[in-house]
């Protein structure tokens, strides 16, 4: 397990730095030149500061999003894995959000994302209840078929 989490932990990171640098040219609406927000230039002092911090945050969401997948192959219930899950990665998302400049410092703002967070955690959960719900009907199943072959003997 503690392989795993380094695995994603590793590969979160990676791929929060790149998916973070499509959120910024998105969110400033810059070329590559420009990548970085007015917010996150003023905090970091120069550009390369700002590449070093939105680099370093971008990499803790992506590693946060991925090493909380763990959280469902415990004993955890699916809703229960969700929600911690959820909540771990507001808590890391939304100041890294704050502070990177993708988003702005407005109470609307942050409801929206939350609640857009909140709606892709929903269907998240939706879809791992319906793939558990058949792997369990699949293996009763199966046990059933294994239970009539020893009555049958």
């Amino acid at each position: 397990m503690k392989k795993r989490l380094i695995k994603y932990l590793l590969i979160g990171y990676l791929a929060g730095i790149l998916i973070g640098t499509v959120i910024a040219m998105a969110a400033t609406g810059r070329d590559i030149k420009h990548l970085y927000s007015d917010t996150l230039l003023k905090l970091a002092g120069s550009p390369a500061a700002a590449s070093i911090l939105h680099a370093a945050f971008s990499g803790l969401i992506g590693a946060v999003s991925f090493g909380g997948m763990l959280l469902y192959d415990t004993d955890l219930s699916i809703a229960a894995a969700t929600i911690l899950h959820f909540v771990i990665i507001e808590a890391v998302y939304l100041p890294v959000a704050l502070i990177l400049g993708w988003l702005p410092f407005s109470l609307p703002d942050i409801g929206i994302m939350t609640g857009v967070m909140f709606t892709a955690f929903l269907i998240i959960w939706g879809i791992m209840y319906i793939r558990n719900k058949r792997s369990v009907r699949q293996l009763n199943e199966l046990t059933q078929k294994k239970n009539d072959k020893k009555e049958d003997a």
